[in-house]
């Protein structure tokens, strides 16, 4: 029997082999001579060393399948969302995929808000999104991996509930590698070591060919990047307290702008680890604000309006008149970065909608912002690529 073979990338847990350079968890053959258990594929390489991402090339039902397999290994499921994108990354119709388990409500990226918001106040919010969906939450805590102490609500909660086989479930980009590192307290291969492989990059050219590199981190912990994707398989990571977590591939619900657009792209409009944008705009009536090249909210009140602008540090927030935001969309300067030229070509054609929005009421675009509305009430138009999934709710900050 092949001594290579069933080896897994730890990274993204696809199964390594070296028959074809277009399949999930390809690595050369002089590569794959060699593997072991820390042996990343070529993309999880490229991604940790070079910060590329390949496209990835997998079905929602493969994804589903392998999200239901690893809640079916698990005593409980935490369901992670992300409050920079609720909309985008709650969807109680994937409960079904964890059967009768317990499945918890994690509250990811607490340590990226604003200073004046606190955690307990977004818990609230969110205990009130999701109250009435059966079957309910066991229960909902606030996490963040960049200071120690906001995982202290989410170690509670283990205690208590003497949780020891967790999977973890979420949309693309909420964290759940991260978080699965911080928990575990087993971490992954620090850029610029690990393997030593060129996968083409020639010989001598920074990794040498062919011979294993110096320096390798004995670890199983899936890679963390911020490209939507980078799970593709379920990996099972034992923590060193003993519990037993299950990273699962993130789920991309496909009605996100950060889901239609290409990895660079995605990856810049993502929320990941990077503290909020927040703006404050006065808009005279027709005014409107942009964000990048993706999409507009026009006041059209007859009297000017106050809107808090939220996004991702990448997206530019720009305040035009509606004439000149028309244009913007349709032909994006340089300046506003984002969409790249590949992502304009697929993104649908933008459609305009009027919503009623009361004060104090956001306007929440999934996989990009939102805005929230002071001084009044007020009709907002939003231009945005069509089949975006928007939604009007209680602000998330200030005022409930």
């Amino acid at each position: 029997m092949d001594k290579h073979a069933g080896l897994r990338c730890p990274g993204c847990g696809a199964q390594l082999h070296s028959d074809s350079s277009e399949e999930r968890g390809f690595v050369p053959a002089h590569v794959l001579g060699q593997s072991n258990s820390e042996t990343l594929c070529r993309r999880c390489f490229r991604i940790r060393h070079y910060g590329k991402a390949e496209p990835v090339r997998l079905t929602v039902q493969t994804v589903l399948d392998a999200v239901s397999k690893g809640a079916a290994s698990a005593r409980a499921v935490f369901f992670i969302v992300d409050p920079f994108d609720f909309e985008g990354t709650w969807h109680p119709e994937w409960l079904p995929l964890f059967g009768k388990r317990p499945y918890y409500i994690l509250i990811n990226k607490i340590d990226l808000l604003p200073s004046v918001s606190k955690a307990d106040e977004i818990a609230a919010w969110v205990r009130q999104r999701v109250k009435g969906t059966a079957p309910a939450p066991t229960g909902i805590a606030t996490c963040g991996t960049i200071r120690v102490r906001d995982l202290d609500a989410v170690k509670a909660l283990i205690r208590e509930e003497r949780l020891e086989r967790i999977a973890l479930v979420g949309a693309t980009n909420v964290g759940k590698s991260s978080l699965l590192q911080a928990l575990s307290g087993v971490t992954g291969t620090a850029p610029g070591h690990g393997q030593g492989y060129g996968y083409g990059h020639g010989k001598g050219a920074g990794h040498g060919q062919g011979a294993v590199g110096h320096g390798q981190n004995a670890s199983t912990a899936p890679l963390v990047s911020h490209f939507p994707g980078t799970t593709q398989y379920t990996v099972t990571v034992t923590g060193k307290d003993g519990i037993n977590w299950i990273d699962t591939p993130g789920i991309a619900p496909g009605d996100r702008l950060s889901d239609l657009a290409c990895p660079d792209c995605g990856a810049e409009l993502a929320f990941a680890g990077k503290k909020l944008q927040a703006r404050l705009y006065h808009l005279e009536p027709g005014q409107t604000v942009i964000f990048a090249g993706l999409a507009a909210f026009t006041n059209q009140a007859a009297e000017v309006r106050t809107l808090l602008c939220y996004a991702g540090r990448e997206v530019v927030l720009h305040r035009t008149s509606s004439d000149r935001a028309a244009t913007f969309l349709q032909n994006p300067p340089d300046w506003l970065a984002l969409p790249c030229a590949a992502c304009r070509t697929k993104l649908a054609a933008p459609i305009t909608q009027t919503y009623q929005i009361k004060d104090g009421e956001d306007l929440a675009v999934a996989g990009l912002g939102w805005v929230s509305l002071r001084g009044g009430d007020a009709s907002l138009a939003l231009t945005c690529p069509d089949g975006i999934l928007v939604r009007r709710r209680p602000g998330l900050f200030g005022r409930r």
